[in-house]
């Protein structure tokens, strides 16, 4: 048996360690409880652990056989659109009920903003309005989150 281990880029562990500094800042549950250098040296410490935990356990093959990884699609785009999603959960958390129930209305219940306004009794401006400040809200909301 020959061990084959693919060597990870110098620029794959700074790209992942930075990926996940920053998540870490973004969500509601850090703590900052030692120094920010020990903090970031310890993020890279643990993105290099598991970068050389993986390929182990993928390398050690038989004589002959090729290096096939598991599937080794982009695991970043299915992170930011995990994050995306959570910060537009948050976003959705925290508008007035009003944008809650006009974003259900037109995107969930699929109805025009015609439609809208004739649900709610006001004219088909008055909903362009409305739309424009929840939009203005959320924008705003999302600056504050991230």
């Amino acid at each position: 048996m020959r061990l084959r281990i693919k060597r990870v880029s110098p620029d794959e562990i700074v790209s992942d360690t930075i990926y996940r500094l920053l998540n870490k800042f973004r969500s509601d549950s850090f703590k900052l409880r030692e120094s920010l250098k020990a903090y970031v040296q310890a993020v890279a410490w643990y993105t290099i652990i598991d970068h050389v935990r993986y390929w182990r356990k993928y390398s050690d093959l038989p004589d002959g056989e090729d290096f096939d990884p598991p599937d080794t699609k982009d695991i970043s785009a299915d992170l930011d659109n995990e994050e995306n999603k959570a910060i537009v959960e948050r976003i959705f958390r925290l508008i007035p009920e009003e944008c809650k129930k006009l974003w259900n209305l037109r995107f969930v219940d699929d109805f025009d903003y015609k439609e809208i306004g004739a649900r709610l009794g006001i004219s088909e401006g008055n909903v362009k309005i409305r739309f424009h400040r929840c939009k203005k809200q959320a924008i705003a909301i999302r600056e504050k989150i991230t």
